[in-house]
């Protein structure tokens, strides 16, 4: 039974994938044709990885030391370096590695729910859920972070969950810390979700039963393990620009994106004109320009607390209520024109999409909370069950000031994992309940 649902999550989730990277075609693009098909932070990735490519003949290490950005991390730029100098400039193989990838997360999704639940048939609906969802559908075929970024941080979580089921075996821990540093050179808003974690690990029953010198020194590996690997970057930017820091995003986030959105929805101005008191004049230095940020936007929150906290709530709803607009939307942007070629009508695509992407979120909605009752009722791992849901918490708290976003589901990406895994526990549980009431009693089937 586990192996067949497995086996069907991983058949179904590689053909939709592939078959969706048939339809784009995207096997005769070169650089221009791509920039037709991507975002700007997608075209900019592509900028990187080509400097990338060109300095890797000057030494191996000559790259990162001429890495020309700090708001991105350069983990992607290189991951699509490696693809090009091994197979040229074919765009189609790096999103082929990518749907490979995905694929994965629904087997790691899988795996984890498989340990939240007795259940039999909730690893595979929380896999299903992710596999059918247009969202890593569409960003696997795309380049941008999110795939490897999920690939990475999911797969952490699962080493959580192999550690804590073996008795806290370091060689997990450790493993786990890294693949966390990794998903931060990926993607930087999984930074501090290592900090979540640390935090649930003390109140593991088996950990805690083995004295606080072990959960000290599980900790300490943790972090450490996570500490180090960002530490080879953080000693560049340090070398460059007098920083240990890891990049320039905090910054631009807590001022362009926090309280530049509090002050353009409650300003009813435009976002242009709210974020003129982020713009910081006569400092060239990328590090010293977003401290100056970070401040300026701080100060803005911490002095209206208030329209802030209203800000970020409504956030929180419409981080899932816009969604059904902004999916459909994002994919006839940058693949319209291929899609139109078939013969689909953008109207009817809009339409078909959105109430498909607006149901999948109406059950993540309700099987979640069935999901969340459902793992308190079983106690059988509430240490695994409170991972999960802090993960959820945090993701949705430091992307939710994004809620109106044009680019609305990139931000509900890091969700994504980790609702479909409640979801699936959900839909389980009432599947469960609805076929013992539909069931018919030991006499009726005897015929009595």
């Amino acid at each position: 039974m586990a192996k067949a649902g497995l086996v069907a999550v991983v058949i179904v989730a590689l053909v939709i994938r592939l078959a969706f990277l048939a339809a784009v075609n995207p096997f005769w693009w070169d650089q221009m044709e791509l920039k037709k098909h991507s975002f700007p932070d997608a075209r900019e990735y592509q900028g990187l990885a080509e400097n990338f490519t060109k300095d890797v003949g000057k030494g191996m290490l000559r790259p990162f030391i001429n890495y020309n950005t700090l708001y991105k991390t350069p983990a992607y730029p290189a991951f699509l370096s490696a693809i090009y100098i091994t197979t040229g400039f074919r765009f189609w193989v790096v999103m082929l590695i990518q749907i490979i990838m995905d694929t994965a997360v629904c087997a790691m999704i899988y795996a984890i729910a498989s340990r939240l639940t007795s259940n039999p048939y909730a690893p595979t609906l929380a896999a299903m859920l992710y596999a059918i969802d247009p969202l890593p559908i569409y960003y696997a075929t795309t380049l941008m972070t999110e795939t490897v970024f999920g690939l990475c941080s999911v797969a952490a979580i699962y080493l959580v969950f192999k550690a804590h089921e073996r008795g806290w075996t370091l060689r997990h821990v450790i493993a786990a810390g890294v693949l966390f540093g990794l998903a931060a050179y990926f993607r930087y808003v999984g930074v501090y979700l290592p900090l979540v974690i640390a935090a649930a690990i003390p109140f593991s029953r088996g950990l805690r039963e083995k004295g606080a010198r072990r959960v000290l020194t599980v900790l300490l590996a943790f972090l450490l393990a996570y500490s180090a690997t960002l530490a080879p970057w953080q000693y560049r930017n340090y070398k460059a620009y007098g920083s240990y820091t890891l990049g320039t995003y905090l910054g631009y986030n807590v001022c362009y994106m926090n309280a530049g959105y509090t002050i353009s929805w409650l300003g009813n101005v435009s976002y242009q004109k709210a974020v003129e008191l982020c713009k910081v004049k006569g400092d060239r230095n990328p590090v010293s320009q977003a401290e100056k940020q970070f401040n300026i936007g701080l100060g803005y929150i911490i002095g209206h607390p208030g329209d802030y906290l209203r800000v970020h709530v409504r956030g929180m709803f419409d981080l899932f209520w816009n969604r059904p607009d902004i999916v459909p939307r994002r994919v006839w942007e940058i693949y319209g024109s291929t899609l139109g070629g078939y013969g689909v009508e953008e109207r009817v695509f809009y339409l078909l999409v959105g109430a498909y992407v607006a149901s999948l979120i109406l059950g993540h909605i309700i099987f979640s909370v069935i999901g969340i009752g459902t793992l308190v009722l079983e106690r059988k791992s509430m240490f695994a069950g409170a991972v999960i849901f802090g993960a959820i918490v945090y993701f949705i708290n430091v992307t939710s000031i994004h809620g109106s976003s044009t680019h609305i589901d990139r931000y509900y990406f890091p969700i994504l994992p980790f609702i479909t895994v409640l979801a699936g526990v959900g839909m389980s549980y009432a599947l469960a309940r609805v076929m013992d009431v539909w069931a018919p009693a030991e006499g009726e089937r005897a015929g009595e």
